[in-house]
C-alpha cells in the first residue's frame, strides 16, 4: 500500500547512492528473468549489512545483515525503461531490525 512516485534521473541516482551509503557491500541476485513483449519481470534477492542511516531507512546502523526479495516490472521501449514497478518484501527487512514484533 503505497503512492506511486515519480523519480527524476537524479532522484534515482541518490536512491542508488543512498542504498551503497547504507549497505556498503549492498548485492543483487536476479533469481529469474521473464521477458515478453515490451515487458521485462525479474524476481530478485539483495542483501547488504546495515552500516548507515539516509533515505528511506530511518534505522540507526545495526550492523546486521539483511536479505530482501521483490519482483520489478519494466516496461521498455526504444531500449529505454519507460516505466518500473518494484514490490519488496519490507517486512522481513523490518523484522530483521526487530522494529515490527512477529505475530502469535
Amino acid at each position: 500500500c503505497g503512492t506511486p512516485e515519480t523519480l527524476n534521473l537524479e532522484a534515482y541516482k541518490q536512491g542508488a547512492i543512498d542504498t551503497r551509503t547504507d549497505f556498503p557491500d549492498f548485492h543483487v541476485t536476479i533469481e529469474e528473468q521473464i521477458a515478453e513483449g515490451d515487458k521485462v519481470v525479474t524476481r530478485w534477492t539483495c542483501t547488504g549489512t546495515h552500516k548507515g542511516k539516509s533515505g528511506d531507512i530511518d534505522i540507526a546502523p545495526t550492523g546486521k545483515q539483511v536479505t530482501i526479495e521483490g519482483v520489478t516490472i519494466d516496461h521498455i521501449a526504444g531500449g529505454k525503461i519507460l516505466e518500473e514497478w518494484w514490490f519488496r518484501e519490507l517486512m522481513v527487512m523490518k523484522l530483521g531490525y526487530k522494529i515490527v514484533p512477529p505475530s502469535k
